[in-house]
Protein backbone atom coordinates (compact mmCIF):
# COMPACT_ATOMS: atom_id res chain seq x y z
CA UNK A 1 0.00 0.00 0.00
CA UNK A 2 1.56 3.39 -1.09
CA UNK A 3 1.92 6.29 1.71
CA UNK A 4 -1.26 8.41 -0.29
CA UNK A 5 -3.33 5.73 0.61
CA UNK A 6 -2.44 5.30 4.39
CA UNK A 7 -2.86 8.61 5.04
CA UNK A 8 -6.29 8.97 2.93
CA UNK A 9 -7.60 5.96 4.85
CA UNK A 10 -5.59 7.03 8.61
CA UNK A 11 -7.66 10.65 7.67
CA UNK A 12 -10.91 8.93 7.21
CA UNK A 13 -10.40 6.55 10.44
CA UNK A 14 -9.38 9.85 12.52
CA UNK A 15 -12.37 11.56 11.16
CA UNK A 16 -14.43 9.09 12.90
CA UNK A 17 -12.02 8.82 16.15
CA UNK A 18 -11.15 5.24 15.26
CA UNK A 19 -14.29 3.93 16.33
CA UNK A 20 -15.23 0.96 14.94
CA UNK A 21 -19.01 1.17 15.69
CA UNK A 22 -18.35 4.07 12.73
CA UNK A 23 -17.36 0.50 10.26
CA UNK A 24 -20.61 1.58 8.18
CA UNK A 25 -19.58 5.04 7.52
CA UNK A 26 -15.83 4.71 7.23
CA UNK A 27 -16.27 2.08 4.56
CA UNK A 28 -18.85 4.20 2.82
CA UNK A 29 -15.85 6.87 2.84
CA UNK A 30 -13.91 4.54 1.61
CA UNK A 31 -15.79 4.00 -1.30
CA UNK A 32 -16.11 7.61 -2.17
CA UNK A 33 -12.38 8.19 -2.23
CA UNK A 34 -11.76 4.87 -4.25
CA UNK A 35 -15.13 4.40 -6.05
CA UNK A 36 -15.01 0.61 -4.48
CA UNK A 37 -13.60 -0.85 -1.71
CA UNK A 38 -9.63 -2.07 -2.35
CA UNK A 39 -8.98 -5.13 -0.12
CA UNK A 40 -5.43 -3.49 0.72
CA UNK A 41 -7.67 -0.81 2.34
CA UNK A 42 -10.27 -3.08 4.12
CA UNK A 43 -7.07 -5.02 5.32
CA UNK A 44 -5.47 -1.99 6.38
CA UNK A 45 -8.21 -0.58 8.46
CA UNK A 46 -9.19 -4.03 10.50
CA UNK A 47 -5.97 -3.83 11.33
CA UNK A 48 -5.92 -0.37 12.57
CA UNK A 49 -9.47 -1.03 14.35
CA UNK A 50 -8.64 -4.30 15.81
CA UNK A 51 -11.25 -5.86 13.80
CA UNK A 52 -11.38 -9.49 12.19
CA UNK A 53 -10.72 -8.67 8.75
CA UNK A 54 -13.86 -11.31 8.07
CA UNK A 55 -16.13 -9.04 9.98
CA UNK A 56 -15.30 -6.25 8.03
CA UNK A 57 -15.81 -8.28 4.27
CA UNK A 58 -19.15 -9.62 5.69
CA UNK A 59 -19.93 -6.21 6.61
CA UNK A 60 -19.10 -4.73 2.89
CA UNK A 61 -20.55 -7.72 1.40
CA UNK A 62 -23.59 -7.56 3.03
CA UNK A 63 -24.79 -4.30 1.67
CA UNK A 64 -25.24 -3.98 -1.94
CA UNK A 65 -24.40 -0.32 -1.81
CA UNK A 66 -20.56 -1.66 -1.40
CA UNK A 67 -18.46 -3.03 -3.82
CA UNK A 68 -15.65 -4.87 -4.01
CA UNK A 69 -14.51 -4.60 -7.80
CA UNK A 70 -13.58 -1.22 -9.41
CA UNK A 71 -16.33 -0.10 -11.73
CA UNK A 72 -16.25 1.32 -15.28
Amino acid sequence: MEERDRKVLNQILASYDYDKTDLIAILQQIQHEYSYLPRQALEYIAKELRISPVKIYSVATFYNSFSLEPKG
